[in-house]
């Protein structure tokens, strides 16, 4: 179940191609916390498409009868929320902020670890109907195990693209995380801002500085190798992550 999670993410991560297997892989997610009061044809309509669509691309991945692939659905979901639970126990804080406090000026370290931030970019999270992610590829690689754990957590993270013609409008009730380490990404596509700001839902940056005066941002300082740097970013979608189970469930 764990590849099928991830071929689902997969397939909505890539907004460039919104293909059949696009629209069942996004309406599996959409209503995946009510599978167990779902018939396949209920589901299928749910995801526009055809009942023999549905059944097919649940074949592609081994399962035949959509009443044991709704079981193993509802159990993987169980099991990864017992195991985020875990991660949090075993998290080591004292050797974390020893590796910051010896690569980082002092002044970036404070600012790291005091954790001020964490609650109202959570509030944010909880308060939005789903967490829309823009940005580089390259960091948005990283939240792919954020995305899974938020889902189990009840709360859809989906990718959207940076192109015009892909591009889908954030809504007033979405919450969006910027990815950006130097704000290029919003120099080369002038029109993303507009776009983004067009419907005024809460705004998240992570990056070098905070260049969106109207979003919260969390900075990653400059200067650092690329390794550190995303050292820092894995840290913040943990904090981000584990206040979130702890504090909103």
């Amino acid at each position: 179940m764990n590849c099928f999670f991830n071929a689902l993410f997969m397939f909505i991560n890539n907004p460039e191609v919104r293909d059949i297997n696009y629209q069942i892989a996004l309406g599996l997610l959409e209503n995946g916390h009510e599978l167990d009061y779902l018939t396949i044809n209920e589901l299928a309509e749910r995801c526009f498409v055809s009942t023999s669509s549905l059944n097919r691309f649940f074949r592609i991945y081994g399962y035949k009868k959509y009443m044991i692939f709704k079981a193993l659905f509802s159990s993987h979901m169980r099991i990864r929320y017992v195991q985020i639970q875990n991660r949090i126990n075993d998290k080591d804080y004292e050797m974390l902020h020893k590796v910051f406090s010896s690569i980082l000026k002092s002044e970036d370290y404070e600012r790291l670890i005091d954790m001020s931030w964490i609650k109202e970019v959570c509030e944010m999270i909880y308060n939005s109907k789903r967490v829309i992610l823009i940005g580089s590829d390259e960091m948005a690689s990283y939240f792919s195990r954020m995305q899974i754990d938020f889902y189990v957590m009840g709360k859809l993270v989906v990718k959207d693209s940076i192109y015009k013609t892909n591009f889908f409008t954030p809504e007033k009730d979405d919450c969006v995380i910027l990815l950006s380490m130097e704000g290029r990404i919003v120099d080369l596509n002038p029109w993303l801002l507009n776009k983004m700001k067009e419907n005024n839902p809460k705004m998240i940056t992570i990056g070098h500085y905070d260049y969106l005066q109207d979003a919260y941002g969390l900075t990653i300082p400059q200067g650092l190798d690329e390794v550190l740097e995303n050292m820092i970013l894995d840290y913040y979608i943990q904090e981000i992550t584990y206040y979130y189970a702890e504090n909103y469930l």
